[in-house]
């Protein structure tokens, strides 16, 4: 489906990610945002049929706190999202548009850590100074890559992460 993301800033009230659905607003549905909220978001990536959100992401360099990765239904975004505690801060996420999979780096314990579904025990993908994780989408062009979360400058609360799912 084509996608709307928006997330709202920890410095919001309440904080959290609104997911539109740009395909129904195209054929004349009416639609109203699913608000899925969250305690601090950051990076957020599609992958098949999930959206995934970092929550409480690694915002300084004392490694301090612990990361959630938050899997959010897209056939119904309005159900329940699944939490899963990374045992550790955490500063990026990125999805694989095929299988759904989610990446995460958590720099501060030194590894990338797999998570193979929604809910699914974080696994230990790789060792080492690991400080982001950028998907690799090939296409019948050729290898792109793609950046999992917003980059802005903007002092906004209100934040495009990203346009279109990869589906």
């Amino acid at each position: 489906p084509d996608l709307s993301l928006h997330y709202w800033d920890w410095n919001t009230d309440p904080a959290g990610l609104s997911i539109v659905d740009l395909d129904a607003l195209r054929a004349g549905t009416s639609v109203a945002p699913v608000f899925a909220p969250l305690v601090r978001p950051g990076a957020v990536s599609i992958g098949a049929n999930t959206i995934w959100v970092l929550d409480e992401p690694l915002d300084n360099l004392f490694c301090q706190g612990e990361s959630t990765a938050v899997a959010i239904p897209l056939s119904d975004p309005a159900q329940p999202p699944t939490a899963v505690a990374l045992g550790a801060a955490a500063n990026d996420l990125a999805a694989d548009p095929g299988s759904g999979a989610a990446v995460v780096a958590t720099p501060c314990a030194d590894a990338a850590l797999l998570l193979s579904a929604p809910g699914a025990t974080p696994a230990t993908g790789a060792t080492g100074t690991v400080m982001a994780v950028v998907p690799i989408i090939t296409t019948a062009d050729g290898p792109s890559m793609r950046s999992s979360r917003a980059r802005s400058n903007d002092p906004s609360p209100m934040k495009d992460a990203t346009k279109r799912s990869a589906g």
